[in-house]
């Protein structure tokens, strides 16, 4: 069941087609009456949810509520909102103190795959796969003249630290071609990870031939990467 029909199950009068057509005005910095709801719920949810467990059951409580994916186009696999949705997530996120890695894992891959591989967006939305964005590099915070570097499908080369990576299956990470740069998609087997002050565990994404996938290239992966990091 969307986040939607459970706001209206839940007796908070909220109509479905008013929501879908509130999220077009994505850039309103007045709540809406249904955003206004929608966050009133989101603040209630991670107040009393769980936090004593393991990020992977941490991760699929939101999940089952709709939440991961109220920040994406319904077409992509999401609920039919967008950025403005998605900032209401963080906001409640943030007020209630929690450690999920929202934007390391969420906003970022998300407003990234939606640019160049939206068929991913709605694995993200569910939570099936935890995908983290490692582009950042030290002296390099956007990632857009990286130091790792693809070679013959393979990766070599770090990043710095990405907070709450440990549960993560795959990142995202932006990397050199010779001379083209590229975004691609790496599995996460054996790296690193490393306490933070938060009590989450962050990852240290370190490449020695690691294989992946290329998912864009040229001024497609700069678009998509820059759309990342302004999600932060």
């Amino acid at each position: 069941m969307s986040l939607r029909r459970k706001l209206a199950a839940a007796g908070e009068n909220l109509d479905i087609h008013t929501f879908s057509a509130s999220c077009s005005g994505l850039m309103d910095f007045i709540l809406t009456e249904e955003q206004r709801i929608l966050r009133d719920t989101l603040s209630r949810f991670m107040q009393t949810g769980p936090r004593d467990t393991d990020l992977a059951e941490r991760w699929r409580a939101p999940a089952e509520l709709g939440a991961l994916g109220i920040g994406f186009p319904e077409d992509q696999g999401g609920l039919g909102g967008g950025p403005r949705e998605m900032e209401l997530v963080l906001e409640a996120a943030g007020e209630s103190r929690r450690t999920e890695p929202l934007i390391d894992a969420l906003a970022m891959p998300g407003a990234s795959l939606v640019r160049i591989d939206p068929d991913r967006v709605a694995e993200l939305g569910t939570g099936a796969t935890i995908t983290v964005a490692g582009f950042a590099e030290e002296g390099d915070p956007v990632g857009l003249s990286p130091g790792v570097e693809l070679r013959h499908g393979a990766l070599f080369g770090r990043k710095t630290l990405v907070p709450g990576g440990a549960c993560a299956a795959r990142a995202l990470v932006s990397a050199r071609d010779g001379d083209r740069l590229v975004l691609a998609e790496v599995a996460l087997d054996g790296n690193p990870t490393q306490p933070m002050m938060d009590g989450q565990d962050g990852l240290r994404l370190r490449f020695d031939g690691t294989p992946a996938i290329v998912l864009a290239e040229g001024e497609d992966a700069e678009a998509a990467i820059r759309a990342g990091c302004a999600s932060r």
